[in-house]
């Protein structure tokens, strides 16, 4: 009696996973929208950038993108080193192949520190790392 329910729940969980598309929370000035491919390029070709992994419904995530679009737009002046963003409902295996546990994860690749969780995640500290990695 319940498995043509369940079986149409999973056929259901199955279609919608299959169209997610990345949302724009975390989309701003100076903020590129990332997918796994782009990721996988940032990670073998050492650019410097700043990535935070999200989940878009995430408290905490929706809370910390005006922050983050913030320090997006502030890097315009720093064309060395790019600031981008991964949803990690959209694309969950680029999430699971940065070991992202929780979000927001925000994270450092190249001359930054390569494959390295950032702590503080404030506009102002994420630039003040920036600006000591420049001099």
């Amino acid at each position: 009696m319940w498995l043509p329910l369940i079986l149409a729940a999973v056929a259901a969980d199955a279609r919608v996973a299959k169209t997610t598309k990345p949302d724009a929370l975390f989309k701003g000035p100076g903020v590129t929208i990332l997918d796994r491919q782009g990721v996988q390029a940032i990670r073998s070709n050492r650019e410097s950038w700043i990535v935070a992994f999200y989940a878009p419904w995430c408290g905490h995530c929706r809370h910390y993108a005006p922050e983050f679009k913030k320090f997006g737009a502030a890097l315009q002046g720093h064309p060395t080193i790019k600031a981008g963003a991964v949803s990690c409902t959209a694309e969950r295996k680029a999430c699971d192949e940065n070991s992202v546990k929780g979000y927001p994860t925000v994270k450092s690749f190249g001359a930054l520190g390569h494959d390295i969780v950032l702590k503080k995640h404030q506009s102002k500290d994420l630039l003040e790392l920036v600006r000591s990695k420049q001099t």
